[in-house]
């Protein structure tokens, strides 16, 4: 496929990378199952995959009632660590239960237990259109769980250098307003929780803000993830997962992702 919705991933960072890439060449077109097989079958991807969603399993709320709605799902590479969730995106493949856009959802009001969004929501096109669907949709005492990209000083870094995707702290709006889905901005959840928190805890009140910190570390840059594996051994890989894993807190400032979760308290 050479549609126009992936040609931020033919650019030079990704030509650089391709280089450097060991075994067969995937990208976000790729078929669904093949994405998900070669990440699972790599231990180290696998590993880090983990992590994040097993993060994101550890803070939904146990109390829930209502299902867990992937939104964003991609490849469905979550249901390998949260079974009964039901997986969506806007891009439809063979593996997801629904095709949907997260600003107009087919849900029930107060329907749904949580959302999970693991490295989608920056390229919601209309992210408050989807905080005011979730609001909706969302029983009390549920949550949006969220697993985005970090601002630390590494992440900003890389993201501005190598990725595809921009990292723009200065972006005057929270949403892309673009058809493409695609289009995104890396430094969104720094814009809402550091400097438009005034008017996140303003529009939503009934949405209660928790963050859970840094995850996953420079070892996955290393990788190359998903779409730019690098000859690097998983097992080295994995020894150097392990060693970030020990060092805590104090290790946030090499971290790329970051935890948090809105929980609808009324």
């Amino acid at each position: 496929m050479t549609d126009a919705k992936f040609s931020r991933y033919h650019s030079w960072q990704q030509r650089l990378r391709g280089r450097l890439t060991s075994g067969p060449r995937l990208a976000p077109d790729s078929p669904a199952v093949a994405i998900r097989e070669a990440v699972l079958a790599d231990p180290y991807l696998a590993s880090a995959y983990s992590e994040m969603y097993g993060g994101l399993r550890g803070i939904i709320p146990p109390a829930i009632s209502g299902p867990i709605v992937e939104l964003g799902a991609g490849a469905d590479m979550g249901r390998a660590w949260i079974p009964t969730m039901l997986t969506t995106d806007v891009l439809a493949n063979e593996s997801l239960d629904a095709v949907l856009s997260a600003a107009a959802m087919p849900f029930r009001d107060a329907a749904i237990g949580a959302f999970v969004v693991n490295d989608a929501l920056h390229h919601f096109p209309d992210v408050d259109g989807f905080l005011d669907e979730a609001v909706r949709c969302l029983e009390v005492g549920g949550a949006i769980v969220a697993c985005e990209p970090y601002w630390g000083p590494l992440s900003a870094a890389i993201y501005r250098a190598f990725h595809p995707e921009p990292f723009n702290r200065r972006a005057p709006s929270w949403s892309s307003g673009s058809a493409d889905p695609w289009d995104s901005n890396q430094a969104l959840l720094w814009i809402m929780l550091r400097r438009d928190r005034r008017r996140l805890t303003a529009r939503w009140p009934m949405l209660r803000i928790e963050e859970f910190g840094c995850t996953l570390g420079p070892s996955y840059l290393l990788s190359g993830g998903v779409f730019g594996r690098t000859p690097i051994p998983a097992d080295w890989l994995l020894s150097t997962w392990r060693w970030e894993q020990r060092q805590g807190r104090r290790f946030d400032p090499l971290r790329f992702k970051y935890l948090v979760r809105f929980t609808r308290v009324g």
